[in-house]
């Protein structure tokens, strides 16, 4: 997360690979959709899915989309900086698993299959937005300065079973959201964790950060 935070980047593509009876995708992703995707970042998957399909079809490579893989699971690689307002999109390709491998369909699969698919994806991505660049960080300061605008103002994180387990997520959380605002990406979210140790002693300091007028952080 840190070198997200540091980076901050607008647009994330994560390569990754599958099994090698199948060919490569790139988004739009399949149903469910992600909930706290907002339409514009939606929008955006489909105009960068149009752009990778143009230049996947200029090449005469197969593909598909929106029959597998989605992004509702918030675990995924780009889950975390979609939330941040980047457009986050994972890209997969059949994979050899080594120099070569022979598909059931009797075709031979190779590494620089493979390798030439992920580059055209890559830079098809990196193309569509710099030609977009403007519209994508007007869009991304939009994001930016409207987050956290909704009805949820406070998450209360009861101590559960695992004492231990629990600070170390209000250490994760203070740790990013703080780096986070020092860096001047304050989501406008006001974030206030209470921390119910009963007779567990926790091991900090009772702590309340400041940002403005806002509390970031108070945990007892």
């Amino acid at each position: 997360m840190k070198p997200l935070l540091e980076w901050a980047p607008h647009v994330v593509a994560d390569l990754h690979e599958m099994g090698g009876e199948s060919t490569y995708y790139f988004p739009p992703t399949a149903e469910p959709p992600n909930p706290h995707m907002t339409k514009i970042q939606a929008g955006w998957l489909e105009a960068f899915g149009r752009a990778n399909a143009t230049r996947f079809d200029e090449r005469g490579f197969a593909y598909f989309n929106r029959e597998v893989f989605d992004a509702f699971y918030p675990g995924y690689g780009v889950s975390w900086p979609i939330a941040q307002g980047a457009i986050g999109m994972t890209f997969e390709m059949a994979s050899a698993r080594g120099l070569a491998y022979r598909r059931q369909d009797e075709a031979t699969l190779t590494y620089l299959d493979g390798a030439v698919r992920h580059f055209t994806s890559a830079i098809t991505t990196a193309a569509t937005a710099s030609r977009n660049r403007e519209k994508m960080l007007r869009d991304y300061l939009e994001f930016r300065r409207n987050a956290g605008a909704g009805t949820t103002k406070a998450y209360l994180l009861p101590i559960g079973y695992d004492a231990g387990q629990t600070l170390r997520l209000v250490r994760t959380l203070v740790d990013y959201f703080f780096f986070s605002n020092l860096l001047g990406l304050m989501s406008g979210l006001s974030l206030y964790l209470l921390i119910f140790h009963s007779s567990i002693i926790c091991p900090f300091e009772p702590l309340t950060m400041w940002c403005g007028s806002q509390t970031l952080f108070t945990c007892l």
